[in-house]
């Protein structure tokens, strides 16, 4: 409308043309509307998105409600602060509403994978106006262009080898940007070798590739600080890398400035000016696997460190509310739940649990019989029972009327059931029991035992641990999902269970409700089995705020139709127990050495 009064001004007929849609310029405009995609629309789901990927606040606003002399000035198309991503109003880079909608997803998650591995975004607007202060203190402002190639790669590097799902999109935003000229020639080939995992040919961007290396921004200046010291490497980097300032659309600005600030004491940063004062520290001895090898791709034939987890870079959160029931209410949001899957390792255990196993398997095959019944006596069937006919035959010849009921069929009585164990991978599993055998030991190979009986059984199962260590680090490891087949490699990614940190029971409890609930099943059970109370960084000794949120975690779990079932030993008292496991839904063993045949012979006895 506001395009039709301008036009009306001009003249009548051409803004009466526009509105009936009549002339080329209104056919385009409405095309350009049609196709763009609005943050007001999207912002929800990019919030969630961000939160996910990161594990912290995370907000999402319009880049408009920034200074708009500096937005016009820098050329900026997004910017971050500590906790907020500003993003532009519309997205109207491609041609359809979908691909603009995935530009929104796809820097959302650039930018959300600037805080997960540690980029500049963490210091933006706190120690320094802006991060580009920072780059000019360590490495001065003529290498601005080569920070942020450094730096793009660097992130667009970790977040494709995370997250492989983007690539496809990631591609076709490069692609589009370099047709739309807002990418810069030069930089080209080195994003895509981000996204595809090659070394550049090109000599300068491969000293960029090294320089980005590090495991967050401030290894990524000393790296450059330490490469211009060499005359060969600087005069490359300086013939290539020109001086001009730069932003690329997809990509934080961190020379846009904002109001410093004070960050609050739980932020997790770099100490910048130390580095501002001393920008050449000392490199640490051992490098993170990072970007700056030779090699980016995995050999076939790499070493895989037993216990070490599958997704650990790429760790997706999943956010739950905790109970405190001092104040009766819950703190929304409170706890970030990571999945972790494990890799698989031998173990030397494994053929002591066989012969547990094998005893298992026999009693869980006495189940076996109860399974398969026949229905007798129908109108209609599969089979003929002979006596039936015979004594049917008989009575009509004797005269008697007798309906045909002499048919029969099998009915397997199905076991509608799915059963998730939950083991505690806390550090006090480590210590020793009498006989050698670790706590965490002993719980892999009850776990092994039951899964045995329950594939031969054919029940649902899944196998987890939990620990972690603050409310925003619960870690919940996947040895088995309930999608996964009981194999040679699930068994050893049992065996490379390792215990961790502190107990965070109640969120581990309330995702495996999640999970338990995603089964499908009539009947769902959570078998939980700890050593021990629960224990956490932020949790008051003193109270019993742990206890409490376990049993509303349970409570929420049976109204999901899940069943909760907690193995501990006297580390807990029992009194604990009736907190969190009311109904006598607990039992307490003396020693952890009784778990193996307890285990199986009390799933038994549950799913009856």
């Amino acid at each position: 409308m506001e395009n039709a009064q301008i036009l009306f001004q001009r003249s009548p007929k051409a803004a009466l043309g526009f509105l009936e849609l009549k002339t080329k310029t209104a056919r385009i405009y409405i095309r350009s509307i049609s196709s763009q995609a609005r943050l007001s629309d999207n912002s929800a789901k990019l919030v969630l998105l961000g939160r996910s990927l990161c594990g912290r606040e995370f907000k999402v606003s319009d880049l408009g409600s920034l200074d708009s002399d500096d937005i016009i000035e820098h050329g900026t198309f997004l910017a971050t602060t500590l906790y907020s991503l500003f993003l532009p109003a519309r997205v109207n880079v491609f041609k359809k509403a979908s691909e603009n909608r995935a530009y929104y997803r796809m820097i959302t998650v650039l930018a959300a994978s600037c805080y997960l591995f540690k980029s500049f975004s963490l210091s933006h607007g706190l120690d320094f106006s802006s991060s580009a202060e920072c780059m000019s203190a360590s490495i001065g402002i003529n290498y601005h262009r080569l920070f942020l190639a450094c730096e793009a790669y660097r992130v667009l590097f970790s977040a494709c080898r995370n997250f492989p799902g983007i690539k496809n999109d990631f591609n076709k935003i490069l692609q589009e940007e370099k047709r739309n000229s807002r990418l810069p020639p030069d930089l080209y080939p080195l994003l895509v070798s981000a996204l595809q995992g090659t070394r550049p040919k090109e000599p300068a961007l491969r000293l960029a590739r090294d320089a980005a290396g590090g495991s967050d921004f401030v290894q990524t200046l000393m790296n450059i600080s330490a490469m211009l010291k060499d005359e060969k490497a600087k005069k490359i980097l300086d013939g290539y890398f020109r001086p001009a300032a730069f932003t690329l659309p997809f990509f934080p600005d961190f020379t846009f400035p904002v109001n410093p600030g004070t960050p609050p004491p739980s932020v997790n940063r770099m100490d910048l000016r130390d580095l501002q004062k001393n920008p050449e520290k000392e490199k640490p001895e051992a490098e993170p696997e990072t970007a700056g090898g030779e090699n980016n791709e995995e050999p076939d034939n790499a070493e895989k460190i037993p216990g070490k987890d599958i997704s650990e870079k790429c760790s997706v959160g999943y956010f739950y509310d905790e109970w405190n029931e001092h104040e009766k209410e819950y703190y929304e949001k409170w706890c970030r739940v990571t999945e972790k899957k494990i890799f698989p390792a031998d173990s030397e255990l494994y053929r002591e649990a066989c012969i547990y196993a094998a005893w298992v398997r026999r009693v869980f095959e006495r189940l076996k019989p109860d399974l398969s019944r026949k229905e007798k006596y129908l109108a209609n069937g599969d089979n003929i029972n002979i006596d039936e006919l015979l004594r049917f035959i008989v009575q009509q010849k004797s005269g008697e009327t007798e309906q045909e009921k002499f048919y029969e069929k099998p009915r397997i009585k199905k076991r509608d059931l799915a059963v998730s164990l939950l083991l505690d991978a806390s550090g006090s599993t480590g210590e020793e029991c009498p006989g050698g055998k670790r706590v965490i030991d002993l719980e892999k190979e009850a776990a092994f035992v039951l899964a045995e009986g329950l594939h031969d059984l054919g029940d649902k199962f899944s196998l987890y641990g939990f620990s972690g260590s603050g409310r925003e680090h619960a870690e919940f490891y996947i040895y088995k999902d309930f999608q996964d087949e009981w194999n040679s490699d699930t068994q050893k990614a049992l065996w490379a269970a390792q215990c961790a940190s502190s107990t965070r029971m109640g969120a581990a409890i309330r995702h495996a409700g999640y999970k338990l609930s995603q089964a499908g099943t009539r009947k769902k059970l959570l078998i939980i089995i700890t050593d021990g109370k629960p224990m956490d960084a932020d949790y008051d000794p003193q109270t019993r705020y742990a206890q409490f949120d376990v049993a509303r975690a349970g409570e929420e779990n049976r109204r999901l139709g899940i069943d909760s079932f907690c193995i501990s030993t006297e580390e807990n008292k029992l009194e604990e127990l009736e907190i969190m496991f009311p109904l006598q839904k607990f039992v307490i063993i003396k020693s952890m050495l009784d778990l193996p045949r307890v285990l199986s012979l009390l799933y038994l006895k549950l799913t009856r």
